[in-house]
């Protein structure tokens, strides 16, 4: 049995708003990952766009349901220089299962593979999936969102950012999964077919 605080401190990583951390606030933060054909991509290729990179994996429940935000996203903001770009958090065992899985969500967008949590934490981000941050056309980090996102929600975040953050910014967003009851907790570090979960809802990816 896990003790309570390593099962209250997974809860946290999962729950906490998302915010910007220091390291991460306002700096470009670099990022090079291979995509599926094994070209190696850079993140800073893409300044002067408004890029959406979303970590997520093939073994994630709730990545799963959450794609199709992207994809709509991608389709309704691609003439207006917004790029989604999914990274994938598959370990070596499961990426074989990427490829059926870009086909199967109609993902018509950048595929960057073997990123981990030391990839999320440059971000300022937990190792919990799904997670998105939205990159200024500078580079920098200009928001985080910890959790899963709905489509009308990052609509608005876009917008925001593509009208030069005139205008009301919006509210911090906070991650929608919420704990389960008390008998279908899942304490952290407990194994599943490929990670852990520490709730219904989120996923994190092995270190």
């Amino acid at each position: 049995m896990r003790s309570p605080s390593l099962r209250a401190a997974a809860f946290f990583l999962v729950l906490m708003p998302a915010c910007i951390t220091d390291a991460a606030a306002g700096a470009a933060v670099t990022l090079q990952l291979r995509d599926l054909d094994g070209q190696m991509r850079d993140l800073a290729d893409s300044q002067g766009r408004i890029v959406v990179l979303n970590f997520w994996a093939t073994w994630c429940l709730p990545c799963r349901d959450e794609m199709p935000v992207f994809v709509e996203i991608q389709k309704q903001y691609a003439d207006r220089d917004v790029q989604v770009i999914a990274v994938s958090t598959d370990e070596a065992a499961t990426q074989p299962e990427i490829p059926r899985f870009r086909r199967k969500h109609h993902m018509r967008f950048p595929v960057w593979v073997g990123a981990g949590v030391e990839e999320m934490r440059r971000f300022g981000l937990a190792g919990a999936l799904p997670a998105t941050v939205l990159i200024d056309r500078d580079g920098s980090v200009a928001e985080i969102l910890q959790g899963a996102v709905e489509r009308d929600d990052l609509a608005s975040r876009l917008e925001w950012l593509l009208g030069d953050r005139e205008g009301p910014q919006p509210s911090p967003f906070v991650a929608a999964a919420a704990p389960a009851p008390e008998e279908h907790q899942h304490e952290a570090g407990e194994e599943h077919e490929h990670g852990a979960a520490a709730m219904e809802g989120a996923s994190l990816v092995p270190s």
